[in-house]
């Protein structure tokens, strides 16, 4: 996410008087205009998948179980459009709208207004079904999983691995882990 978005609606959000409640209410109805028309344009990309009827085998690998499946475009277009409705737009729209109305916060409604039409427009199903691009290139399907951990965490991630299984194999810890001596004392007895 670009740094400069949360800190322009945070600047915003100090300018404005959030005590008023006539600010308060402007703020919701924004909020709520604004995914009333992530779900209409989600109802026109559900129709457009469904009339689509693309009967074109994929090989998909199920996140959760790590096996190999086999689907439709239509069935795969499907789920990511469960996925992005429900999980990236829907539980994020949901916890701001109860922190809004639960603890009077109007900065998650603000954030939520701009970012969620942003991560639809940048959808990859926005792109083939509204933008009208030809699914080819990094539109073919499956579609690459978006990471939540960027590239340079990983990076030191594995680096302290690496590192850490080196000291373990220049010391001797490898081969006396907590585990294995627990291992070994139940055997003996």
């Amino acid at each position: 996410m670009n740094i400069l978005l949360p800190l322009t609606i945070l600047v915003v959000n100090w300018s404005l008087d959030t005590t008023d409640p006539d600010v308060q209410s402007r703020i919701f109805l924004f909020f709520a205009l604004v995914h009333i028309a992530i779900v209409f344009m989600a109802i026109y990309l559900f129709c457009s998948i469904w009339r689509s009827d693309d009967h074109t085998l994929i090989r998909v690998k199920d996140p959760y179980t790590d096996e190999e499946g086999i689907q439709r475009h239509w069935e795969y277009d499907l789920g990511k459009l469960r996925e992005l409705i429900v999980t990236k737009i829907g539980l994020s729209a949901a916890l701001s709208a109860f922190l809004a109305s639960r603890y009077g916060i109007p900065f998650p409604l603000l954030l939520q207004s701009l970012n969620n039409p942003k991560a639809l427009y940048q959808s990859e199903l926005f792109r083939v079904y509204v933008g009208g691009e030809r699914a080819e290139g990094e539109l073919q399907r499956p579609w690459k999983e978006a990471s939540m951990v960027p590239e340079w965490a990983k990076l030191f991630w594995s680096q302290g691995e690496k590192e850490l299984s080196e000291l373990r194999g220049s010391s001797g810890l490898a081969s006396h882990s907590p585990n294995r001596s627990r291992k070994v004392s139940r055997k003996q007895k």
